[in-house]
């Protein structure tokens, strides 16, 4: 089944468009290299420049380790100090919003979703529409040499319930089914 004329099935196209908005997060040894804990980000820009979104608690390993001269948070060949480019936090929601720029974003090969016509926020999803889940796992991490390779894992799952301001997922684990492509081009970096 494909999407499109391309021949390209629509597993692959989802990877494709997951891959240009998000990549992994990591925190590494300068030392050697080793990785010592990863997460997810994705961009955005709602009409005043981009940023990125993360889990909260992904923020808080980093806050822990922050005075290791040995340890740096990069995304890609980024590596920058994740606690001063915080923009908003929210542990209870384990939501965190924080700074980059497009020379930034351009350097790793990532774009920030723009709302089609500026529109913000979101139309509300309704029950039984699907929504992907996406993650940088560790267990989907390759390295060879001093090359990190990275794509993302990914399932497709419809809202079960809407409130003003949450959805419910239900998940079944009899049902699930990881999407998984080789058609995305995946996160590299030189550590």
């Amino acid at each position: 089944m494909t999407g499109d004329d391309s021949g390209i099935s629509i597993v692959d196209q989802l990877y494709q468009t997951i891959a240009q908005y998000s990549a992994p997060i990591f925190l590494c040894h300068r030392s050697d290299k080793s990785i010592l804990d990863n997460g997810m980000v994705f961009f955005l820009d709602i009409g005043a420049g981009p940023f990125g979104v993360s889990a909260n608690h992904v923020f808080e390993d980093f806050k822990k380790v922050r005075n290791d001269s040995d340890l740096v948070c990069q995304i890609g060949d980024i590596v920058f100090d994740p606690i001063e480019r915080i923009i908003e936090e929210d542990p209870e929601s384990d939501i965190i919003t924080f700074s980059i720029n497009d020379i930034e974003l351009n350097k790793i090969q990532r774009i920030a979703h723009k709302p089609p016509n500026d529109a913000w926020p979101p139309q509300s999803l309704n029950q039984g529409d699907d929504i992907v889940f996406c993650g940088y796992s560790g267990a989907g991490r390759i390295v060879t040499g001093d090359l990190i390779t990275w794509s993302p894992t990914c399932c497709l799952y419809p809202v079960t319930a809407t409130h003003d301001d949450y959805l419910i997922i239900q998940f079944n684990r009899e049902d699930w089914v990881l999407l998984h492509s080789q058609a995305c081009v995946p996160t590299e970096y030189k550590g």
